[in-house]
């Protein structure tokens, strides 16, 4: 949580930070990306095995 918390508020200055240098967009970008899309994934695939696998426990 402490991370979320630092990201939330320091996301304004990194912002206008990154902008001037287009490696750090690329770096930050690729960060992000590797934080949201495994955390995404992992949501995802909850929300679609948890419904299949009470389907499975009610079928006779």
């Amino acid at each position: 949580m402490n991370l979320l918390q630092l990201s939330k508020e320091n996301i304004l200055p990194e912002k206008q930070f990154v902008k001037r240098n287009p490696l750090l967009t690329d770096f930050f970008n690729i960060t992000t990306l590797g934080i949201y899309i495994p955390f995404y994934i992992w949501t995802h695939k909850r929300l679609h095995f948890l419904p299949l696998c009470n389907n499975k426990m009610h079928l006779p």
